[in-house]
């Protein structure tokens, strides 16, 4: 038998082999470059020609399929261009549905069949024995797909799919806005179930639990800052910790999210972690050309004469207080992107991927997230963290790569900040705020430390997605996503208090 089935499988090879090249081959033959849709149609060309080269695309067929099929062999199918989650992932998630319904099947058609088969063996041939394996066949597939339809649950927006799963999941944890706000318009919904097992929800209430995480803390602050998010139609994520007590409040923290200008706070340390090794000088003149200024979209520098002489130290003080992505393109010119993104995986940052120099100017509202810099709520809390600890902490300061004297000058420029929109915007006047807020296609984001009475009282990271660019009353949407992020800062303010 184990011979038999060696043989089998022997032969199975060459059939899977010529059907994966015939796929493959089919597939790029289809019209579309994923390259295109993943950037948007407003994509410049230089930009289509990077994603080609980071997906692998610029190469001949041949090799696109050896090393795709080097990588199967490894488990890694790859990332779909679609949402961005791993394939692998994505199949597995979907073949237990078709595992369930193969099984329920097969269930039904043999207390079908059984007694069919007995009465279609007995009128072998006949009208009835026709009639009795023909209706059992039609049947079994249909009593499969329903008995499994009414428990699976698909939510779409603008026509992604941006949630799915088991209806129970879905109706009582959903981690979208948009799906909460449409169960809360069904008047007939019945949230008894949901309260059982949320007791502590009030009536007419569906709050978001399994996808805030709440450390050691009182439900009543946590409640707080879910019913700020909840109250927008667009997904926001946070990190907040209150550095009197410790506790910390996660709301899809570790989920990958547009980074925008939060980016340059590790920018900035990677750069310090330079000057510290000797590689580069603080003191250093750069050069302002008219070149800097190209695909650039943010700062001052970009209207001023070329020729213009700068040091390092005001380059980075350029990229962080004034967000000049001009002095962005200075520091970064004299790293590598290889070398940021390693130092913030070096770091522990492991959900932070920086992709780009400068973000494309011609991206889509809807781009997907290997088009621009990525990162997560919690790796920015943790670099925050990090730099805090490290005015006096020697251990922290070189576990960044740096000395506590840059690590002063780091917390120092953060404090700089001359924007006060988002966090600042509504605390008391005169409150020190350490932060770098971003402005993406997809929403804005925010980082900071604040201090209250000159000592640091939380740290706060908080980023919107999917914001529409007007909401049903005719405001902005990014009015909406700032204000999303102040409120939070203002209930960490009220509710913090020792």
């Amino acid at each position: 038998m184990s011979g038999f089935i060696f043989r089998r499988l022997l032969m199975a090879l060459p059939t899977i082999a010529i059907v994966s090249i015939t796929v493959f081959a089919l597939i790029r033959f289809i019209p579309g470059d994923p390259a295109s849709l993943m950037l948007g149609d407003m994509a410049q060309p230089e930009q289509v020609a990077q994603m080609r080269f980071e997906l692998g695309l610029d190469k001949s067929m041949p090799e696109q399929f050896l090393i795709w099929s080097g990588n199967v062999t490894t488990g890694d199918f790859g990332r779909s261009i679609v949402n961005d989650e791993p394939v692998l992932q994505l199949v597995v998630s979907r073949f237990t549905v078709s595992a369930e319904i193969v099984v329920i099947a097969v269930i039904l058609a043999s207390l079908i069949a059984v007694p069919a088969g007995v009465i279609a063996a007995w009128r072998q041939n006949s009208i009835t024995d026709l009639a009795l394996v023909g209706t059992a066949t039609i049947l079994a597939m249909i009593l499969a797909l329903w008995s499994r339809c009414p428990d699976r649950v698909v939510v779409m927006q603008d026509g992604r799919i941006i949630e799915q799963g088991d209806r129970d999941t879905i109706f009582d944890t959903p981690k979208q806005a948009y799906t909460r706000r449409l169960l809360s318009a069904i008047p007939a919904l019945d949230l008894n179930k949901t309260r059982r097992r949320h007791p502590e929800m009030a009536p007419g209430e569906l709050k978001m639990i399994n996808n805030t995480t709440i450390h050691t803390t009182t439900c009543t602050t946590a409640e707080r800052f879910n019913a700020i998010c909840d109250a927008q139609n667009f997904v926001t994520r946070f990190s907040i910790r209150n550095l009197l007590t410790g506790e910390t409040f996660d709301r899809g923290a570790d989920e990958e999210t547009p980074s925008a200008s939060t980016r340059k706070i590790s920018i900035m340390m990677a750069a310090l972690k330079a000057v510290h090794e000797g590689r580069l000088d603080l003191d250093e003149q750069i050069t302002y050309e008219a070149r800097l200024a190209e695909e650039v979209a943010s700062g001052m520098f970009r209207y001023m004469t070329p020729g213009i002489v700068i040091s390092l130290r005001d380059a980075i003080s350029g990229m962080m207080v004034l967000s000049d992505n001009v002095c962005t393109k200075m520091v970064f010119e004299r790293l590598t992107l290889e070398e940021v993104d390693s130092y913030c995986k070096s770091i522990g940052m492991n959900g932070t991927h920086h992709r780009f120099l400068i973000p494309p100017l011609g991206l889509s509202p809807d781009h997907t997230l290997k088009s621009v810099t990525t990162t997560t709520a919690r790796d920015q809390l943790s670099l925050l963290q990090a730099i805090l600890d490290a005015q006096t902490s020697p251990e922290a300061a070189a576990m960044l790569g740096a000395s506590q004297e840059l690590c002063v000058y780091a917390l120092k420029t953060l404090k700089s900040q001359i924007l006060r929109y988002a966090i600042p915007s509504r605390l008391p006047a005169g409150t020190i705020v350490a932060h770098k807020g971003g402005t993406g296609k997809r929403g804005r984001m925010n980082a900071g430390i604040v201090y209250r009475d000159g000592t640091p009282f939380y740290i706060i990271t908080a980023f919107t997605d999917q914001v529409p660019a007007e909401m049903s009353d005719g405001t902005p949407g990014y009015t909406m996503s700032l204000e999303t992020i102040g409120r939070l800062s203002r209930a960490c303010w009220d509710g913090f208090q020792a």
